[in-house]
């Protein structure tokens, strides 16, 4: 099952090891109709060649609790449920915000010891985003930087094209990138702004790895305002890419409730074991191993022929 975020195992019927199956690639956690889950895709496929997959149902507990196995139905959909801790909303639009900006630029990864340098970004300018949502809205972004915001200075700026007495600061450059559940984000607050509904405005950049994107012409996407007049912004680039395997982003923000949950103190790591959950039936049973937003780590005694490589689930 390398690189399987999930693995279904059993006991060889013809004698001699394990039979796996992978269950699904390792993926980031989302809300779907309000609830917390996450879907593992493109597993092992079954005798009539439907992929294999993966859902786990997350609710909030007072503990870090453990995967159970619910159900596999007809076609090829393995359920899980896991009450624990990890799945309660951090608050807000983000957990507590990192130490004041040091004018680098960069962050490290503390899990990997990778730094990720987003100064070309910065160099790049201030960029004019993508507005997908196609109203009069436009926004002025940079990174680690400032922009003239109607006279202000601001990393980030809304304004309406034509109306040069319509603008609104989105936050001051006073951040630098940081790690939440292994995605790079940039934060922009000023607290002394409380002029929308009572809240300061806000700028959340989730970058996001594309190998294509040059810093010179890759441009934010504003994606929506929370409930807390927090701006979303998503931002395609090649700075954060790793150019090798690792593990997903482990955090979703729920845009409707502007909560955010970090998956990540589930998630296993080198040193750790997988989760395992047991399936016992009337005439058969199986072990499942399950990482989360990452590829299971190897067991070669359970998987010698790694057929649940690069899966973050295995049967």
């Amino acid at each position: 099952c390398l690189g399987a975020a999930a693995c279904q195992v059993e006991a060889n019927p013809d004698g001699g090891g394990f039979l796996e199956r992978k269950l699904g690639l390792p993926s980031s956690p989302k809300v779907v109709d309000g609830n917390l889950v996450l879907e593992y895709e493109d597993g092992s496929k079954t005798f009539n060649g439907i992929p294999r997959k993966t859902r786990i149902n997350f609710f909030c507990g007072r503990t870090i609790g453990e995967p159970v196995y619910l159900t596999e139905t007809s076609d090829a959909v393995y359920t899980f449920v896991w009450t624990t801790s990890a799945a309660c909303a951090v608050g807000g639009v983000g957990p507590t915000l990192p130490p004041p900006d040091d004018g680098e630029c960069t962050v490290t990864d503390p899990r990997t010891g990778l730094t990720y340098d987003l100064t070309p970004l910065q160099n790049a300018g201030a960029k004019n985003a993508t507005n997908v949502r196609d109203d009069a809205d436009k926004f002025e972004v940079r990174v680690c930087g400032e922009v003239d915001c109607g006279g202000s200075k601001a990393a980030a700026c809304q304004y309406v094209e034509g109306n040069p007495d319509w603008h609104h600061p989105l936050g001051l450059k006073n951040q630098v990138p940081h790690f939440v559940g292994g995605a790079v984000q940039l934060r922009y607050t000023d607290p002394s702004d409380t002029s929308c509904k009572g809240n300061a405005r806000k700028t959340l950049i989730v970058f996001k790895c594309d190998v294509h994107a040059d810093p010179g012409s890759t441009v934010p996407e504003y994606v929506d305002e929370t409930e807390d007049c927090t701006y979303v912004f998503h931002w395609r680039t090649k700075q954060v890419c790793d150019f090798v395997p690792r593990a997903t982003a482990c955090t979703v923000t729920d845009l409707q409730a502007g909560h955010v949950y970090d998956l990540s103190p589930l998630m296993r790591t080198a040193g750790q074991r997988n989760w395992v959950v047991l399936d016992e039936r009337e005439t058969e049973s199986y072990t499942y191993r399950i990482n989360v937003c990452g590829p299971l780590l190897q067991e070669r005694s359970l998987d010698p022929t790694n057929e649940c490589r690069g899966s973050g689930i295995c049967q």
